[in-house]
């Protein structure tokens, strides 16, 4: 598939089917910062996909995260490892985990893997992750059912968790973010092609992101690389520090 992406947010290619463009976070100068996302409140259920090329992840980087120490959650949502298995953690506002998981499953290295997961923390049957459109084999460490995830820390990242150390170092597209609201049943293979094409390739999820659950998530970077970080769902924009640049390559090709 011929595919065009870059500054210009061109984001269809020469067959007319979806192309997504990717941004290139350098590891050293680039992440996005934000508030209290917009209309969130502490809660127990979280829905997030995205695409993900990493680069060099021997720092552990976190993809949305928060911990900038001062009493602030730790949160890994997800954080990769140096082996380039995810882990995701959140805690409560007593800085408590009340989920923290870990992969079985590899990101492939130098190159495109989409990443979906979903919980709901009232019901331990509503957990899943899915890593290039196969259910993964995942360590749940802690699941606390009777748990409430700190949702409303007062400052969260894109690319890194405030520490200058784990600064993401690869290349995002198509990151989509929903706290709260139902559970998203991602072991339908219906619903993950919402996200995801049966060749492993993206599909338009909307102008703000409103096509897989017809609502838009609070949070969804996409589009040209000039307004990726802008945020087209409804919790706000985010600060852009450094200056993503087009990556070489997008999921899409």
């Amino acid at each position: 598939m011929l595919s065009f992406m870059g500054n210009s947010g061109v984001i269809a290619s020469s067959g007319g089917l979806y192309a997504a463009n990717a941004v290139d976070f350098d590891g050293t100068n680039d992440y996005l910062t934000h508030t209290n996302f917009t209309g969130v409140v502490d809660g127990a259920v979280l829905a997030v996909s995205m695409y993900i090329y990493p680069v060099n992840v021997s720092n552990n980087p976190y993809i949305i995260g928060c911990n900038a120490g001062g009493g602030t959650p730790d949160h890994r949502v997800p954080q990769v490892r140096s082996d380039r298995t995810l882990r995701v953690r959140m805690e409560n506002a007593a800085l408590s985990a009340v989920v923290d998981f870990t992969t079985g499953t590899a990101l492939t290295a130098s190159s495109w893997n989409h990443v979906i997961f979903s919980f709901d923390l009232a019901n331990s049957s509503n957990r899943a992750v899915y890593i290039n459109d196969s259910l993964d084999s995942t360590t749940w460490t802690t699941y606390n059912t009777s748990g409430t995830i700190d949702l409303t820390p007062g400052n969260w990242f894109v690319g890194t968790s405030a520490s200058s150390g784990d600064k993401l170092n690869g290349y995002l597209a198509d990151v989509w973010a929903r706290f709260g609201g139902s559970y998203l049943d991602i072991t339908d293979t219906a619903t993950r092609r919402k996200f995801i094409d049966a060749d492993g390739k993206p599909v338009d999820l909307g102008a703000d992101g409103s096509k897989p659950t017809g609502s838009a998530p609070q949070l969804f970077l996409s589009g040209e690389t000039a307004s990726w970080h802008t945020n087209k769902g409804t919790g706000g924009g985010l600060t852009e520090v450094g200056a993503l640049t087009d990556a070489p390559s997008s999921p899409s090709d």
